[in-house]
């Protein structure tokens, strides 16, 4: 959480961001579920907690990133079964990003959360081969 901030006031350079900003996207697929597990637990640096999860907290903003991969899939895993090939189909056509952003919550309520949120970056990411078991 970066507290009571303006999104106008959020850089990628800012204190709670620049961490987030400076995580090496992995390019294996055990490294990017390395990273969902170390960030399913959570790190903590530089006085700021980086998890997957959080309470929501009226008129605060928080920092968020979103390393969503390419996929490329091994030809043999077209033999596995119907429910594989229509997840792949999915995903050979998704045109995924690396993307930071910084998002405000504005209401807060029995009915769920609003949120404005800025774009601070966005990236192209790594093709990992998604691979299956034999």
């Amino acid at each position: 959480m970066l507290e009571d901030v303006s999104l106008t006031e959020v850089s990628p350079d800012m204190k709670g961001v620049r961490y987030l900003r400076d995580i090496v996207r992995a390019k294996e697929q055990k490294d990017a579920e390395g990273l969902l597990w170390l960030y399913a637990k959570g790190v903590s640096s530089q006085d700021q907690f980086y998890t997957t999860s959080f309470k929501p907290v009226l008129n605060s903003t928080f920092a968020l990133r979103v390393m969503a991969y390419n996929y490329s899939i091994p030809k043999k895993i077209s033999r596995v079964n119907e429910k594989a090939n229509s997840i792949i189909f999915r995903l050979e056509g998704d045109k995924r990003q690396d993307i930071l952003l910084a998002f405000r919550i504005v209401e807060l309520d029995d009915n769920g959360v609003k949120v404005v949120y800025r774009v601070l970056e966005r990236r192209s990411v790594p093709k990992i081969t998604f691979k299956i078991d034999d």
